[in-house]
């Protein structure tokens, strides 16, 4: 058994997760040789796409616009799979998670005790975390974003073979 979170590639190459209840539903849907998945009849928000798990790619259903989806495997002590994921705020009100590999290491820095600054030099360049303070700062501008740990519904374990999927210590 895996713990699979499915994964969309946005339009500056970095990848952030889909909900446990679509990451479940993508992987029921390879599991069961089904081609492709309407997100919208799993969240209403992603009404405009689907996924086709075959060719994995997230197609924009009005103009055809594809992006690159990818499974990820995780460990049971990812914090996806303990229903926390880790968030940055955009503007006001909309908050984007971290992706899979981002938020095991800022979990990691919160289990180590960390209070005060670190930097992810490979996974976030240029950027420093604050979980004392709940702060990003891009280090070249000094601009500030808060950022939040919140409760979700825990990843589940998917009885997949690990075909393809990208490891996640």
């Amino acid at each position: 058994m895996s713990i699979v979170v499915w994964e969309w590639q946005n339009e500056i190459n970095i990848f952030l997760p889909y909900s446990s209840e679509v990451s479940t539903q993508l992987e029921r849907a390879r599991n069961g040789n089904v081609n492709e998945v309407m997100l919208g009849a799993v969240d209403p928000c992603l009404e405009t796409f689907k996924v086709n798990v075959r060719a994995m790619k997230q197609i924009t259903t009005y103009n055809g616009r594809e992006r690159i989806v990818r499974r990820v495997v995780i460990n049971p002590s990812h914090p996806f799979a303990r229903g926390t994921k880790w968030e940055w705020n955009f503007k006001r009100s909309h908050w984007f998670p971290y992706g899979t590999q981002v938020a095991q290491k800022i979990q990691e820095e919160v289990d180590r005790g960390t209070v005060g600054p670190f930097q992810l030099p490979i996974l976030l360049p240029n950027y420093q975390i604050d979980v004392g303070t709940m702060v990003q700062t891009n280090l070249s501008t000094r601009y500030q974003r808060k950022i939040r740990s919140v409760g979700c519904t825990p990843y589940q374990q998917s009885p997949t073979s690990p075909s393809r999927p990208t490891p996640v210590s």
